[in-house]
């Protein structure tokens, strides 16, 4: 399997190593949004990419998935959810979500979707935040963007959060390990700080 892979110990076949390989190139036929599971199971909209399909239908962060294709998918796993979502670009996929107690049909086009796997914003005056999806092939090269922009506003401590990240390639953790001068580190509820 070699060092290219974050997973010990586990060989994948078919259905499961295409997905991972999808997932890992940041490229796949989707609606633009990264979606997320809480402790019950239940599947949300964690964030929606700026000019996707899911933005352009009017699609929202926090919103509740329950069904895809009139499917109920209350009882799914977060990985088979994704699977009904994603698709051959150009053709259509039906969401039922429920938004402060309503529920809403949408139905959006799938699209060829290149996944931004790292956002950051400034928390305070001093603070960057930087939260990192994924870590796939061009997550390196985004985090370095990311990590100037903070800078460049000002930062001189950094949140780097991983909450929801299922791992990636190794050699892009290396890259942005590397990148990290860190002279003070300590760890938050998931998260971890760091003085730059």
């Amino acid at each position: 399997v070699g060092s290219e892979m974050c997973i010990r110990d586990r060989i994948l076949s078919g259905d499961k190593y295409e997905s991972f390989m999808q997932s890992t190139s940041g490229e796949y036929g989707g609606i633009g949004v990264v979606i997320g599971a809480d402790r019950k199971n239940v599947t949300r909209i964690i964030s929606v990419f700026p000019g996707s399909s899911a933005e352009k239908n009017g699609l929202q962060s926090g919103d509740i998935i329950k069904r895809v294709n009139d499917e109920d998918v209350s009882a799914l796993s977060l990985s088979e959810v994704s699977d009904r979502v994603r698709g051959e670009a150009g053709t259509r996929v039906s969401l039922l979500v429920e938004r402060e107690n309503e529920e809403k049909l949408f139905w959006v086009e799938r699209s060829n979707v290149s996944m931004p796997t790292v956002q950051s914003r400034l928390i305070d005056k001093n603070i960057g935040y930087i939260h990192i999806f994924s870590f796939a092939k061009h997550t390196d090269e985004e985090f370095e963007k990311q990590l100037a922009s903070v800078k460049a506003q000002g930062a001189d401590r950094l949140i780097i959060d991983l909450r929801m990240n299922p791992g990636g390639l190794v050699d892009t953790v290396i890259s942005i390990m590397n990148q990290i001068s860190v002279s003070y580190t300590h760890l938050r509820a998931h998260e971890t700080v760091l003085d730059l």
